[in-house]
């Protein structure tokens, strides 16, 4: 009863900022994900089989499940897009304006890979 809670505490001052931060698909696949998990360990457990197999699979298609709902986003890649093209065009004004040593720099760096 005390884990209970204790587990609620916890939880409680989390959970509002997942809910507004996370994608609902998103949250929907880690609950479920989490839901499958809990149950199917409980279920092999008690028919006498090893779990840890199972688990295993399950477990690596919860992970490539939430990596698949989470890049799904266009927004994420929009934005990723527009931050490299704003790499460029202050990398491309550094050279046009000559910053001191600035071609010294990117041909030093460029030597090293």
């Amino acid at each position: 009863m005390l884990t209970l809670l204790f587990g609620g505490l916890l939880a409680a001052p989390i959970a509002p900022h997942l809910v507004t931060r996370l994608q609902p698909q998103l949250l929907g696949v880690i609950v479920g994900g989490f839901l499958c998990i809990t149950n199917a360990r409980v279920l092999l457990k008690a028919s006498g089989h090893n779990p840890m197999p199972v688990l295993a699979v399950l477990a690596i298609a919860w992970i490539g499940a939430s990596f698949r709902v989470a890049t799904r986003d266009t927004k994420l890649w929009d934005r990723l897009g527009t931050l490299l093209r704003e790499i460029d065009q202050q990398i491309d004004s550094l050279r046009s304006d000559n910053v001191a040593g600035f071609d010294v720099i990117m041909a030093t760096s460029s030597m090293k890979q």
